[in-house]
């Protein structure tokens, strides 16, 4: 693995470890930037705290609570930290 591999791994770590800890920040009615693109964002007001929705390819979305998506988070942390070993 070169050099600019490791560093994108590990760009991704530090980004998936970072959503993890604003994931435990957000609470219902929280206000919120949504980025729309070309920094671009809009206000929002989070209604509920418990489900969100995942790209999980093609363009679909599937809902998953917040437990099942911090246990997505670290299966993919754990990932990228065994092929950093």
């Amino acid at each position: 693995m070169d050099e600019n591999q490791v560093a994108l791994l590990e760009n991704r770590r530090v980004e998936l470890l970072l959503i993890k800890a604003s994931l435990d920040d957000l609470k219902e009615n929280s206000d919120l930037l949504i980025p729309l693109g070309a920094g671009i964002y809009a206000n929002a007001k989070l209604s509920n705290s418990k489900e969100f929705l995942v790209n999980v390819g093609s363009n679909v979305l599937v809902k998953k609570s917040l437990d099942e998506v911090k246990k997505m988070i670290d299966d993919e942390i754990k990932e990228i930290e065994k092929l950093l070993e």
